[in-house]
């Protein structure tokens, strides 16, 4: 059965915070931190305003050494609260909004530098030319037929000088006055 990205999403944020809930302590290199902030940069993008704030509300990386028990407990307990409302407000948005989805470079981004300049250099320059050669070859290709029409009428006159006989016979296409 196919499940979708934004209920995945939904489920491990969920269980980030059933995790929360357990949690006894917030030393240098706890886990729970590092996995719910993978888990915003993957479901809410890098970019995105949730998870800069997700960095600095899910900051709890505090040693307690030297502090009163009931100080220790009050400051992981507001802790708690602050990363239940933070991760209840990014169920939320993901609920409303859906997760981030990576944007796909454009092809043309793709592409080096000095490939685009080769284009440049090569065939604008090739365009031009294959203009001017097919500008020629048309202006060649019309004087062709001209000078070919005036061939002909230099003959068609010829060789009615040349036969005088009809000349002077009336013909459908010339008839005499």
């Amino acid at each position: 059965m196919f499940i979708s990205k934004k209920r995945t999403a939904i489920k491990a944020i969920q269980k980030q915070k059933e995790k929360l809930d357990h949690l006894e302590t917030f030393d240098g290199d706890n886990m729970w931190t590092i996995q719910t902030r993978e888990l915003l940069k993957l479901y809410m993008g890098e970019n995105s305003e949730f998870y800069a704030i997700g960095v600095k509300k899910l900051n709890f990386n505090h040693y307690y050494s030297g502090y009163p028990p009931q100080d220790v407990e009050e400051f992981v307990r507001g802790n708690q609260a602050v990363g239940r409302n933070y991760l209840d407000a990014c169920i939320e948005f993901i609920e409303t909004h859906g997760v981030h989805k990576e944007s796909k470079p454009n092809w043309i981004y793709t592409i080096k530098s000095e490939y685009v300049n080769l284009a440049i250099v090569v065939l604008i320059p090739s365009i031009f030319i294959a203009g001017m050669w097919f500008n020629s070859f048309q202006s060649n290709t019309a004087n062709i037929n001209a000078l070919q029409k005036r061939i002909e009428t230099l003959n068609d006159s010829i060789m009615s000088l040349s036969n005088p006989a009809n000349n002077n016979a009336e013909t459908p296409n010339n008839p005499k006055n």
